[in-house]
């Protein structure tokens, strides 16, 4: 699992590295338009599965976190930044699920989708540096 989430980060890093999106297509232009759908999918997607990834990571730093007997108020900070990771989420969704559908707002989606793994990542941190100092104590 630990190796296809790095997988997955090294896919996520070489996309936003290697497709820009901010390129005008022209119009005439069939096959390069063609491409530049196919990179957004693929974007959407990877932001889809990272936010996945991240999702059961802190589900698992949560209880660790519990175990180890980690500052409420720690925990209550990451699951506000979990929620807000949520409702981000779900705003994506609204637009489509990347998996199964071809017709969806794919630039609104990974702007959304992107915030919520941005978010969800700051609340595995605050979790993960809160384990580590607990558990060093």
């Amino acid at each position: 699992m630990k190796t296809m989430k790095k997988v997955a980060a090294f896919f996520a890093v070489l996309m936003v590295m290697l497709v820009p999106l901010s390129g005008a297509v022209a119009a005439e232009d069939v096959q390069e338009q063609k491409n530049s759908m196919n990179s957004v999918i693929w974007q959407a997607k990877l932001w889809y599965y990272l936010y996945i990834g991240s999702e059961s990571k802190l589900q698992e730093l949560h209880e660790k976190s519990v175990s180890a007997g980690v500052d409420d108020a720690v925990i209550q900070k990451a699951m506000e930044l979990y929620e807000n990771a949520s409702a981000e989420y779900e705003t994506a969704m609204s637009y489509g699920n990347p998996l199964q559908s071809k017709t969806m707002a794919w630039l609104p989606f990974i702007v959304h989708m992107r915030q919520a793994v941005i978010t969800l990542r700051d609340a595995v941190s605050l979790l993960e540096n809160a384990l580590t100092e607990a558990q060093s104590a």
